[in-house]
């Protein structure tokens, strides 16, 4: 029976990866071929294996499962590739690592009972400090990879992705501008703000409940009188944080929280793809074209404002 199991949980884990892949290509490309190719390649393990076991078929599935357990451990704590801020940890990918680590978990107490080809005089030391090795360099390959691809591919780049047309923006580039905002921006009734400026042209991208979103506009403040952005809140994302992308000199997207954002006196101050943006984080809710929200802005003259956002397609 032990020897089944490998196979039935990589099974398990491959169809998994298969069955969520279209909703992680939705939100961002990049997550959903790489769910594919997981799947796939856990699909196909499994049939090998129960086909002929070897040595060989079973240091690749401990790279393979250890690998993506160690990754998915990794993308909680720190940014993923393609991403601004660490995923969410969710029931699907709770029960798709669990069926990971039982599959590496047999493979390994095979071994340690000698019945996989070359490990029968090895010491159980060397054969659990063999796995976690495996699974460790696989992982953070699986991350490096992905790291390096980002920049080359930034079309694949999820939604609230700040990168995701390949633009360097500063808060230098306050001059607004209609070309700027994209032709399918939703142009939202203007807000104003005691003082006298206004907020317009709010948008959100797209998102699915566990995502992250980002949020657009534009502040205009004719008065001779500077304000602070410094923080904002919704009730449709876990946190709300006021991030800007920047490209760096070898072509990676970087993103910066912001504690405040200067709005200066006689100036409007952008909100647009590939610069300003106010990252949804862990949306509490699916966000479909066409949903209107309500987004709180903090400022430090202006105090709360709250700004109705309608979610479009970039």
């Amino acid at each position: 029976m032990l020897k089944k199991i490998p196979v039935i949980t990589f099974l398990a884990a491959g169809l998994i990866h298969l069955f969520l892949a279209p909703e992680h290509f939705e939100h961002s490309p990049a997550h959903g071929i790489f769910f594919i190719v997981a799947g796939l390649l856990e699909i196909l393990w499994a049939l090998l294996y129960w086909r002929r076991p070897s040595s060989h078929l079973y240091n690749l599935g401990i790279a393979l499962a250890g690998g993506l357990v160690v990754l998915w451990a990794l993308t909680r704590i720190v940014i993923p590739p393609f991403e601004e801020s660490p995923a969410p940890v969710d029931l699907s990918g709770m029960v798709c690592k669990l069926c990971e680590l039982a599959g590496a978990a047999a493979l390994v107490t095979l071994a340690l009972q000698g019945q996989v080809d070359g490990f029968r005089s090895t010491t159980a030391v060397r054969i659990i400090g063999r796995g976690l090795l495996l699974a460790i360099v696989s992982g953070l390959s699986f991350y490096v990879i992905g790291l390096a691809a980002e920049p080359l591919f930034p079309a694949l780049a999820g939604s609230g992705h700040g990168a995701e047309d390949g633009e360097t923006h500063s808060m230098g580039e306050m001059e607004h501008s209609d070309e700027t905002q994209g032709e399918n921006q939703v142009q939202t009734e203007p807000v104003s703000l005691p003082g006298g400026y206004q907020i317009s042209g709010a948008w959100a991208r797209p998102g699915a409940s566990g995502d992250n979103s980002a949020a657009y506009f534009t502040i205009n403040n004719p008065t001779p009188i500077q304000d602070h952005l410094v923080g904002a809140s919704s009730s449709i994302a876990r946190e709300a944080q006021v991030h800007l992308s920047e490209v760096d000199a070898n072509g990676v997207a970087n993103m910066h929280p912001q504690e405040a954002v200067e709005i200066p006196a006689g100036w409007q101050v952008t909100f647009e793809p590939g610069g300003l943006h106010v990252m949804l984080i862990d949306l509490q809710q699916d966000l479909e074209p066409g949903e209107v929200f309500t987004l709180t802005l903090e400022f430090v003259n202006a105090g709360s404002v709250d700004i109705q956002v309608e979610v479009q397609a970039p």
